[in-house]
């Protein structure tokens, strides 16, 4: 495939189980774009119109840290979804380069708790925050991708939800209950453990067990990883990963707070001991006169005994 509608389509992407990822010129606007192939998902009505009333909200909104998603075309009963071209490295590509250490994570999570701050003051969710969503760009910043097109309940209980994905989802979308602010920190809880450690929570055989584990909250906060970092990282996690939604942060604003906080702690940035402090200079001056009172003391004592 060389070309769709008015793109022009340059190289692939990636693949995963249900999308491949392409990039392509907007011939039209002369821009790249990345076209998004689902291959298993399928758009209601209903959903491409909450998609589109979404979008409008964003682009009112005018985020810098949001990718803007332009479009959800159907073509041949295929769905593709096209959206700004966004250079750089996703989260997961640095956690797992071990790039990403305790004041560039948090620094990271200081600013998708912005973009969740102004989403949510205008009754947006997220609900589809990875590690592979998030990308660090050197001129733009961050960039947080892919927002509104969330897995249905539908989608997660028949297993067409990617694994690495599904790790993700907080325990309340798997069980397909309403979601609400807290299913975003949850999500962003994730994020920041597989940044901090470059592996994810769950070790699950199967995807049953996956689902369990995420049902029981059991992400595991003693790995050694972890203890690399100020221990007030694995309060925030223990917080941001709890099993009941209202034990979570109440407000992307107190999770900000926390963040903000917690950024003041660099100085032990990824376990290494703090560098020494500079001895006092006043104290450094004192011992060299006392040096040279005790050889003035010594010259005195040699030349009187040999006078």
């Amino acid at each position: 495939m060389d070309r769709l509608l008015h793109y022009e389509i340059s190289k692939k992407l990636g693949e995963g189980k249900n999308s491949e990822t392409f990039l392509a010129l907007d011939t039209g606007l002369q821009r790249p774009v990345v076209i998004k192939k689902f291959l298993r998902r399928k758009f209601t009505q209903d959903e491409i119109g909450k998609f589109n009333v979404s979008r409008k909200v964003i682009e009112e909104i005018g985020l810098a840290g949001l990718g803007v998603c332009y479009s959800i075309e159907e073509i041949d009963s295929v769905f593709y979804l096209m959206r700004e071209y966004v250079e750089g490295y996703s989260i997961r590509q640095l956690a797992q380069m071990r790039r990403m250490s305790y004041s560039r994570t948090i620094k990271v999570a200081i600013q998708i708790s912005k973009l969740l701050q102004q989403l949510h003051s205008r009754d947006q969710l997220h609900l589809n925050i990875t590690s592979g969503n998030i990308f660090e760009n050197l001129e733009s910043g961050i960039k947080l991708l892919d927002h509104s097109l969330a897995p249905t309940f539908e989608q997660i209980s028949s297993g067409r939800v990617a694994a690495d994905d599904l790790i993700f989802l907080a325990p309340e979308q798997v069980e397909g209950k309403v979601p609400d602010v807290q299913t975003d920190f949850y999500s962003l809880g994730i994020v920041i453990y597989e940044a901090l450690t470059g592996q994810l929570p769950f070790a699950p055989t199967n995807r049953e067990s996956l689902r369990q584990a995420i049902l029981a909250g059991e992400a595991d906060l003693t790995i050694e990883e972890l203890k690399a970092h100020p221990p007030e990282i694995n309060l925030l996690l223990k917080r941001l990963l709890a099993l009941r939604p209202s034990e979570r942060f109440s407000s992307a604003s107190e999770l900000l707070a926390t963040l903000e906080e917690m950024s003041q702690f660099h100085a032990h940035d990824t376990g290494r001991p703090p560098e020494a402090t500079p001895p006092d200079q006043s104290r450094k001056w004192l011992g060299i006169g006392i040096l040279f009172m005790l050889l003035l003391i010594f010259w005195l004592v040699l030349t009187t005994v040999y006078r």
